[in-house]
């Protein structure tokens, strides 16, 4: 009769040097690759709302200034007008 061992059966058999199952090392760093996906993933989506933050910013700041030029060309038009009546 033959015994049949499954290969993660042997995984956990094996030991590292610091006396640790091969499968348990495999444990750790899986979890520790998500932690450090999870903690990117976190800091892009910082990094997204502080850019949309940012663009709205950004188009308040060219509003105001396609303003002021229209406001700006106002006051010069009416300043040649000014000037224009009062010439001699």
């Amino acid at each position: 009769m033959s015994t049949h061992v499954s290969v993660d059966d042997k995984l956990k058999q094996i030991i590292t040097p610091n006396g640790k199952s091969y499968y348990q090392v495999q444990q750790q760093r899986t979890r520790l690759t998500a932690i450090i996906l999870g903690m990117s993933t976190l800091v892009s989506l910082v990094f997204l709302v502080f850019a949309f933050i940012q663009k709205a910013a950004a188009d308040q700041a060219r509003e105001m200034a396609v303003k002021n030029e229209v406001i700006v060309s106002q006051l010069k038009a009416e300043l040649e007008k000014c000037q224009g009546t009062n010439t001699p």
